[in-house]
């Protein structure tokens, strides 16, 4: 069956309208009130949007959903951190010369490098978290 709802994307005008933002621009809801009630339009409208072409009857029976929404959210703040991770080390071999070193003379030279700059320890924990990070997820 068809879901027989006002159809995707759908956006809040002026802080007081949740409407279709293409086609009709059919008014779906008004909000009255408060910063939270402006707050919850937008919510209202990103969970809308995040969840085209998901049938209404699917998204009720489980949180298939809001866990696949949770996972990409954890996946890209993994991405993220490994990636500030990846420029830094990459940053130090640049500068470095680290350039011709196998990955054992690398990383003892880049060890000798950021030692005056960094906490060793702080930072090679931070790239252990970020890792580890990625290892539980799979």
């Amino acid at each position: 069956m068809k879901d027989k709802h006002t159809p995707e994307p759908w956006e809040v005008t002026d802080k007081r309208f949740i409407r279709q933002s293409s086609g009709r621009r059919h008014v779906v809801a008004r909000v009255v009130g408060s910063e939270e009630m402006e707050a919850n339009a937008r919510r209202i409208v990103a969970c809308i949007n995040a969840c085209a072409g998901i049938p209404t009857e699917g998204l009720e029976k489980t949180r298939l959903g809001s866990d696949v929404l949770l996972e990409m959210h954890k996946i890209s703040q993994q991405r993220d951190d490994l990636l500030a991770t990846l420029k830094a080390v990459t940053s130090i071999a640049h500068c470095g010369g680290l350039s011709g070193m196998s990955d054992g003379e690398a990383l003892i030279a880049i060890r000798r490098m950021t030692l005056p700059y960094f906490d060793k320890a702080a930072t090679l924990e931070q790239h252990r978290a970020a890792i580890a990070s990625v290892k539980e997820s799979k």
